[in-house]
């Protein structure tokens, strides 16, 4: 059985749907628990327990209200033939807890995602790229992904950087014996920035899909 006052009540919370009607309020008895899952239009809440009221207004789905003390009346205002689908009653609550839910999507079923394959493959000759110099693969629209990378038989201590504005100290860094995808039709700066290496340069090859 329900407590009235400060503490723990037994759980009991039904599923309701309502509609509001002509008098745009709907009325429900004293509780503690309230989660409004969907309405038609805007509502305004008011729990009032007395002397005092609390007031949440302008919500449509999402809000959820417990309270440790549980309120006299729930007055919800809102259009006239307003349908308003919710769970009310009392729960078990530790602490006054108020709640912003919002619903971003709904999937049904499953849905299967596949990559699809280029229709083409360019190759590019392997470039020998100086220190302290870099190259610019130009953007293509009609480009998938570019895979750009060093051979294991380059210089150690001599891998490039990848990156979109070009220029010392940026990007990503691509190793001897590894290289790197990107999904972007924009253009490229490869760039070998090596300082601690043989100072001879090292290189690097493309892939563009």
């Amino acid at each position: 059985m329900a407590r009235q006052g400060r503490g723990v009540y037994g759980g009991n919370i039904d599923s309701r749907t309502e509609t509001v009607d002509a008098t745009g309020v709907l009325k429900l008895a004293n509780a503690n628990f309230f989660f409004l899952i969907s309405s038609t239009s805007a509502v305004n809440l008011r729990f009032v327990r007395s002397p005092s009221a609390e007031n949440i207004n302008g919500f449509s789905a999402g809000v959820q209200i417990q309270r440790l003390e549980r309120w006299d009346y729930l007055f919800i205002t809102a259009a006239v033939g307003t349908v308003l689908t919710f769970m009310y009653g009392y729960a078990d609550v530790r602490e006054d807890a108020t709640l912003f839910n919002q619903q971003i999507a709904v999937i049904a079923g499953v849905t299967a995602v596949a990559l699809n394959p280029s229709s083409a493959l360019t190759d590019t000759v392997d470039t020998a790229q100086a220190t302290g110099t870099e190259t610019t693969i130009a953007a293509n629209l009609a480009r998938r992904r570019i895979t750009i990378g060093v051979p294991p038989t380059a210089a150690a201590n001599e891998p490039v950087r990848v990156s979109s504005a070009g220029g010392a100290g940026r990007g990503i860094v691509i190793q001897p014996g590894t290289n790197q995808e990107f999904q972007t039709t924009s253009a490229l700066h490869v760039r070998n920035d090596n300082t601690l290496g043989t100072g001879l340069g090292t290189v690097w090859y493309a892939e563009e899909e």
